[in-house]
């Protein structure tokens, strides 16, 4: 014999309230390293406006980072959570891809 399955909404009568799931805030900040003094100066952070994926929670977004590379989520319950950036990757792709090429 199988157990009969529970309603969605189902809650024992003797504690009809829930405790609400611990949020949190999360942020990421892209800061590029020190580039060598032989590069141009840009003034600002070359990352900001960055496209990536935001996965938390099991739930996606597509998102970018701001003017100043940041990106932040707040109230969000607890989780794994993963970063994409996608041009970033392209880029390391792309490069991979030409040192994959043999001559000949």
């Amino acid at each position: 014999m199988s157990a009969v399955p529970q309603a969605y909404d189902a809650r024992a009568v003797d504690d009809p309230v829930q405790p609400c799931p611990l949020l949190h805030d999360f942020g990421i900040h892209l800061v590029p390293a020190d580039p060598p003094t032989c590069w141009p100066q840009q003034g600002r952070n070359p990352y900001g406006g960055e496209a990536m994926t935001l996965t938390l929670a099991g739930a996606a977004a597509a998102q970018q980072l701001d003017d100043s590379g940041m990106c932040v989520a707040l109230r969000v319950p607890g989780g794994s959570a993963t970063v994409h950036f996608e041009q970033f990757y392209a880029a390391i792709e792309a490069d991979l891809d030409a040192m994959r090429q043999y001559p000949g």
